[in-house]
């Protein structure tokens, strides 16, 4: 596979692109990733890249009080998803929500997790290798990994391009990328498993546990989870770029979200924010008595085995990762990851994520109370559902239903999504902040859904 044709921009090229990401914001809808629209603003989180028929995309406009959908407009996740203002509703064909929540959770758990060791067979592999060839280039990234796996048929994994663009090392088996903002889908599960152990609940005020930050009753733990919560997405202001260089401790850099005020009150709207996931990492180290790196290395990644799987900088992470950047040009050095924490700071492969997406949706992670909080979607005035549940969008890949999140932050885009009734995981990680991970994910989904008996 050779890398992406788009060579290296100069280095003020990228620190423009940059600004205008931060002031206006990526849209990440199906039209590439250099569309850029003023109501959208995303870092840390890529909504799904096409906004759901009823509401705006989740990450496309964060900022209003409609919830986006989840394929809509992929926020990236170095600046976490920026607000839309209206709440976008579980996307459409493409990357919307069905209008009912996905084929709701399993009932029970699944004993085992996906097939690692097995692989596809030869006639649906070479099909999603065409399917990865031919969309390669149009995705925009030096270095792209996709790994698919089908419970009962196996897994297919391809490292397509580059490591890193300059100098040139090409991608390998198992190399690391960050994930953005399907960081908050470890984050959501930690918490939910403190609501069934009866230590939180959902419907606590963010202040019951946090002292000194005085956000209001309406704050709760549930519409944080949900984005409903109206605090304003740090990174949708643009001078996060240049502060974020520097290190920052989540207090400061909620208070600084704070100073920009509600974007509306709690409850009345939809309005992606990274900021919200802060307020839950600092309530999950509040209640657990551990620091966030550890409560999700010990609840989450060690007992799944998840070894290639780290929160950046705040832990050691033995090997690395691959090379971040921006147009083509490495990223490396322009964020201190403080700046993601418990938004968007994690690192791993497509083979951890799907293991995570099996234990999350459809194993032991959670009780089933908690499994389907996950895929229920957050109601909003009027009557509307968001293309999101807790953590979680409810969205549409190549015509199948799908839950999961997207993932934006500096240097790197990517999704991991699942379909709930087969099992069926496709994730696709990217090494460009301005990549296109839709247009190899939708070519793979329509691929499995000819193939593979996915209910649509």
């Amino acid at each position: 596979m050779k890398p992406s044709g788009r060579g290296g921009a100069a280095p003020w090229a990228v620190a423009w692109a940059l600004a205008v990401a931060g002031v206006v914001g990526c849209d990440g809808s199906t039209d590439g990733p250099d569309t850029f629209r003023a109501d959208t603003v995303t870092f840390f989180d890529v909504a799904p890249d096409s906004a759901p028929d009823s509401a705006p995309a989740p990450d496309s406009a964060p900022d209003s009080a409609a919830a986006p959908a989840p394929d809509s407009a992929p926020a990236p996740d170095s600046a976490p998803d920026s607000a839309s203002d209206s709440a976008p509703a579980p996307d459409s064909a493409s990357d919307s929500a069905p209008d009912a929540a996905p084929d709701s959770a399993p009932d029970s758990a699944s004993d085992t997790g996906p097939d690692l060791a097995s692989a596809l067979p030869a006639a649906l592999q070479a099909q999603l290798q065409t399917a990865v060839d031919d969309h390669f280039a149009a995705v925009e990234a030096p270095g792209v990994q996709v790994t698919v796996v089908v419970p009962g048929m196996g897994r297919w994994s391809e490292d397509a391009g580059l490591a890193s663009a300059d100098p040139p090392v090409p991608l390998a088996p198992g190399d690391r990328f960050r994930i953005g903002s399907i960081t908050k889908t470890f984050n959501t599960a930690a918490v939910l498993q403190l609501v069934s152990e009866g230590v939180l609940a959902l419907g606590d005020p963010a202040d019951k546990w946090l002292a000194g930050f005085d956000f209001g009753a309406g704050v709760t733990i549930e519409r944080l989870l949900a984005h409903t919560s109206g605090l304003f997405n740090y990174t949708d202001d643009a001078n996060f770029l240049g502060m974020s260089t520097e290190p920052a401790t989540p207090a400061e850099v909620i208070a600084w979200a704070r100073s920009h005020g509600q974007v509306f009150e709690p409850g009345a709207g939809w309005s992606y924010s990274n900021t919200g996931f802060y307020v839950t990492g600092l309530i999950l180290e509040a209640a657990s008595g551990d620091a966030f790196a550890q409560v999700v290395r010990e609840r989450l990644s060690d007992p799944l085995g998840l070894s290639d799987t780290f929160l950046e900088d705040f832990e050691p992470m033995p090997g690395g990762r691959v090379t971040g950047h921006g147009l083509g040009s490495s990223l490396e050095g322009l964020l201190d990851m403080s700046w993601a924490w418990a938004a968007g700071g994690m690192v791993s492969n497509g083979d951890d994520l799907c293991r995570w997406a099996e234990a999350l949706y459809r194993g032991d992670v959670l009780t089933a109370p908690m499994r389907e909080a996950l895929i229920t979607p957050a109601s909003l005035p009027g009557g509307e559902k968001a293309g999101y549940g807790l953590g979680t969008y409810l969205a549409a890949r190549g015509g199948v239903s799908v839950v999961g999140h997207t993932g934006s932050t500096m240097g790197f885009r990517g999704e991991l999504f699942m379909h709930l009734a087969s099992g069926t995981c496709v994730a696709v990680l990217t090494n460009d902040f301005f990549a296109s991970p839709r247009e190899v994910s939708d070519a793979v989904w329509q691929t499995l859904a000819a193939q593979v008996p996915l209910t649509l």
